[in-house]
């Protein structure tokens, strides 16, 4: 029996216990991909040094400043990465001749750069 109230009370919930990576596993050692998301969640996985690192040191001196309310040093460093990110973009896309589409970032880029944002994000 739970005390937690959960969104659907006609089912019962796995209990999470662990995580690794993209995994989140349950009290039985079953495996679920943590394809979750949402306004305020970042997907980065669970484990990640790198990521636990730069967490613990932002949050020795700010975690969390309302964006209604402030602005911060990784806010703005984030803002001014996807300006240019998104001005390379728009002038590759208007750059292109003859109907010829601009060339197609690989996946590890578009990874690559995600990094770079949660690095600045987190790690002031």
């Amino acid at each position: 029996m739970t005390s937690v109230f959960p969104r659907d009370m006609r089912i019962s919930l796995p209990k999470a216990v662990r995580a690794e990576g993209c995994y989140i596993y349950d009290d039985t050692g079953k495996a679920y991909f943590d394809g979750s998301g949402g306004a305020a969640v970042s997907c980065l996985g669970h484990g990640d040094p790198e990521i636990i690192s730069a967490v613990q040191n932002q949050t020795q001196s700010l975690a969390f400043a309302h964006t209604g309310f402030f602005t911060s040093e990784p806010a703005e460093k984030l803002a001014s990465l996807l300006a240019d990110y998104t001005q390379q973009i728009s002038i590759g896309s208007i750059s292109s001749q003859g109907g010829q589409k601009p060339p197609k970032r690989r996946l590890s880029l578009r990874v690559n750069i995600m990094l770079k944002m949660v690095t600045l994000i987190v790690a002031t």
